[in-house]
């Protein structure tokens, strides 16, 4: 049934006082895909296994099909519902595809659970293949036979070739020949045709008229929604038959006297209506004998539209036109005898050369000279080469064009005069001297099948010389030149010598300069020579060699080759150690030494310059590596020092040259570190208080102690003002061992005048003079020393003698205060 389906979701609610434990039905497929399926039919069916893969009991309420086409799939084989399944435990299903109506058909499985457990939904789907009818032949063809003869009916097939049912309501003949065919054995209609079912019913011919064809339309009606109105043509003819040829006459042109030609085909068709029945085809005419004739197996039957071949050549047997004809005989009403004329021109041939012979003279070894042959044809017909040879002693020097080396043609000559082909030979020498060969031109004429032509020349060339071919050069330093040889190159033949170039090659042909070599294309007249110069520049401390090849025209020497060799010396570089020269970790102020040896191992002097340092230098230094000169196998060695001032890492490279640019210059990487001493001091402050103007304080304490790994030398200490001092017969030069290491310094205060005094005290390191190791901060204040005592005097009486006392208490209430404000004041 075609059109929109429908179906019903059911909904299935379940209450309970609780809510059960957790638990899941899981299908198996979840999808369902039917194969294409017919209207009207039935698939296969497909299972759907449910499992409870929960951990509680599951109680299925309903299985329905629900969704857009519920009528088109069916649930087969359920289990009685309502249906509980414990945890682990499955139940199947099967689901088939019935299809009412084509198209995509789409549904869903859905289970519904109770308890509130929910509902588990599976998409079917599936196409629905509806009729599709065919008629056989797609084509009717009646007739083909003589008219008035019987006619063979013809079997019409109408087949359901669809998947659902189809019913044939109707099948008919029309068009404007329709009463010239018939129908027969059409079963009763309507017919039903389920998928594959088919019916027969014979189409029949009965001509009104000979060669007249008929057309028609054969109709069958039917319920196939695609093609309800199904149609095949039907055409019909009788009649005579009719012998047709593609060609009138066959002209073969000019062949050759006892030559065959290409062959001709010819096909006969016939182009009518019933069987054209062939009895005979042969060959008449004048010249019969001339015609050679392939033809098919006689008698021959061919049906309408069928054809047949036969084919020609043509073999004159003496020159002039030739003629025949070929007689096709045939139950044809219109043309029992049909005849094809051919035509054909027998020729002759007739071969010369001119000249006789060819003398090419002197010609450079290397190059050629070029001669033409005449090959004549004084004949009626061509003339064809069949090949060209060389014969001889110096054949291989003698040539012609690929092309021309046969077969090619010659034309016929023309009223009695001959027709030619220019035939280029090319005489290339490959010797000095005199040459000969012979060319032989074979030809197709009967009478002339081989013609020699003697062939000579001689071969000239120059000669070139090259000398000396060897140069040895003296022992030279890398890097400077030897004195230059001459080398002269000479023609002595008796063609012009052409210079074609140079080609230096060899392990150094570097080192051998070559000065006023003549450029390619320089030509030295037979007698001339021209000359140019090699030096040597030894590169390495060996012995070298290399080669030139002198190119040039000389087709007997094209090329010398110039062998050149000479021993270069030099100095040898090696330095110790050869890469980095690392100093051990110093302290700030001391100082390390390390020794470089350089050596010549060469076999030249070595001419260094003086040694520098490069980079961050600043804390090494180098001593005995002036600039001079080693001698082979001599060295020298240089001191480099580390004495760093400060504390970091220092890199820097020692940088050894030469003069000598053969030898590569070397730098040696630096590297060191320095630390800073490490030291406490207590106190970090020294305040002496009042002191008089004058006198010298009680000496206060400084202890300086070493906290670091590393000894620690103590050299000065130095006071910013002289009133602060160390104490008479106090030192500092003294050696604190790391890990603990200490010094007492006592150190007074003798102020110069009254106020308060400031310095900075610093001790330093042996070895840094302008770097304080620490700092301390001293103050003291100068006071004047106490007026004399005066003796008691009766003036006042007893009211005068507490002034003194009061006074003085006064006084230093007074100092106490000032002392305690200049404390609070901040110190620079």
């Amino acid at each position: 049934m075609m059109g929109t389906r429908a179906g019903t979701l059911l909904f299935t609610i379940a209450v309970g006082l609780s809510a059960p434990a957790a638990a899941a039905l899981t299908p198996m497929p979840g999808v369902l895909d039917f194969p294409d399926t017919g209207t009207g039919g039935m698939s296969p069916p497909q299972t759907i296994v449910f499992t409870n893969t929960g951990g509680a009991q599951v109680n299925v309420q309903t299985i329905t099909m629900t969704g857009p086409d519920t009528a088109d799939f069916l649930v087969q084989n359920a289990p009685q519902l309502p249906l509980s399944i414990a945890a682990g435990v499955s139940f199947s299903v099967d689901v088939v595809f019935a299809p009412m109506a084509g198209g995509q058909r789409t549904a869903l499985v859905t289970v519904m659970l109770s308890n509130g457990g929910g509902v588990v939904s599976i998409n079917a789907s599936g196409k629905a293949i509806g009729p599709k009818i065919a008629v056989a032949p797609a084509t009717f063809s009646l007739g083909g036979v003589l008219f008035g003869q019987p006619i063979a009916s013809a079997t019409a097939t109408v087949t359901n070739a669809g998947g659902g049912m189809d019913s044939v309501s109707a099948i008919s003949i029309s068009g404007p020949d329709a009463a010239q065919f018939s129908l027969t054995g059409v079963p009763a209609l309507p017919k039903a045709l389920g998928p594959g079912q088919s019916l027969t019913f014979q189409v029949a011919f009965a001509p009104t008229a000979k060669n007249q064809p008929a057309r028609a339309t054969l109709t069958v009606a039917s319920n196939d929604p695609n093609a309800p109105m199904l149609t095949a043509p039907i055409a019909g003819v009788a009649g005579d038959p009719l012998l047709g040829l593609d060609t009138g006459t066959i002209i073969f042109g000019d062949e050759r006297v006892g030559v065959t030609s290409s062959s001709a085909p010819v096909a006969i068709t016939n182009n009518g209506y019933s069987p054209l029945h062939l009895s005979s085809i042969s060959v008449g005419g004048a010249n019969p004998g001339d015609f050679g004739l392939t033809k098919p197996a006689l008698p021959a039957t061919l049906a309408p539209g069928q054809s047949a071949m036969f084919s020609v050549v043509f073999t004159p047997a003496a020159a002039g036109a030739r003629s025949a004809q070929v007689a096709i005989a045939s139950d044809d009403p219109g043309a029992p005898m049909k005849s094809v004329p051919m035509s054909g021109n027998g020729t002759t041939a007739m071969a010369s050369v001119s000249p006789d012979k060819l003398d090419f003279g002197a010609v450079r070894v290397g190059m050629q000279a070029m001669q033409n042959l005449m090959v004549q044809n004084s004949g009626s017909g061509l003339l064809t080469v069949t090949s060209v040879t060389f014969t001889g002693a110096d054949a291989g020097d003698f040539s012609v064009p690929p092309q021309l080396a046969g077969p090619f043609v010659v034309r016929a000559g023309n009223n009695g005069a001959p027709s030619a082909t220019l035939l280029p030979i090319t005489f290339s020498p490959s010797k000095v001297g005199a040459e000969s060969a012979q060319i032989v031109i074979a030809t197709d004429d009967a009478k002339v099948q081989s013609i020699p032509v003697p062939l000579s020349g001689a071969g000239s060339a120059p000669m070139f010389s090259v000398t000396p071919v060897k140069l040895a050069f003296e022992t030279t330093p890398v890097g400077q030149s030897a004195m230059p040889q001459t080398v002269t190159i000479a023609n002595g033949g008796n063609q012009p010598l052409t210079i074609m170039g140079f080609t230096p090659d060899g392990a150094e042909p570097g080192d051998f300069p070559i000065v006023g070599d003549p450029a390619p294309g320089t030509m030295l007249m037979p007698g001339g020579s021209t000359s140019f110069t090699v030096g040597f520049t030894p590169s390495m401390d060996s012995v070298e060699s290399a080669y030139v090849d002198i190119l040039s025209d000389d087709p007997e020497m094209p090329s010398v080759r110039l062998r050149m060799g000479g021993t270069g010396v030099q100095a040898g570089l090696i330095v110790s150690p050869p890469m980095a020269l690392p100093f051990d970790t110093q302290q700030v102020g001391s100082s390390q030494q390390k020794t470089v040896v350089i050596t010549n191992n060469g076999d030249a002097p070595l001419a260094l310059a003086a040694l520098k340092v490069s980079g961050n230098g600043g804390p090494y230094s180098v001593s005995g590596g002036e600039a001079q000169t080693l001698q082979p196998n001599h060295a020298i060695k240089a001191m480099v020092s580390f004495a760093p001032l400060t504390a970091g890492t220092f890199e820097a490279s020692l940088d050894i040259a030469s003069t000598d640019p053969s030898v590569t210059p070397v730098s040696v990487m630096l590297t060191g570190t320095s630390t800073a001493a490490m030291v406490a001091v207590s106190p970090a402050s020294l305040d002496f208080m009042i002191v008089q103007v004058g006198a010298t304080s009680d000496p206060v304490i400084v202890t300086i102690r070493n906290v670091g790994a590393h000894p620690v030398t103590l050299e000065k200490l130095a006071s910013s003002d002289p009133q602060f001092a160390l104490a008479a017969g106090a030192t500092v030069a003294i050696t604190l061992a790391p890990g603990g290491g200490a010094v007492n310094l006592p150190v007074t205060f003798t102020p110069s005048a009254m106020g308060d005094a400031m310095a900075t005290l610093s001790i330093y390191q042996a070895g840094l003079p302008n770097l304080p190791l620490v700092t301390v901060k001293a103050v003291g204040t100068g006071a004047n020393p106490p007026p004399p005592k005066v003796g008691g005097c009766a003036v006042g009486g007893r009211d005068a003698r507490p002034n003194g006392p009061l006074a003085l208490l006064l006084g230093v209430g007074l100092l106490g205060v000032w002392r305690s404000r200049r404390r609070r004041a901040p110190r620079g």
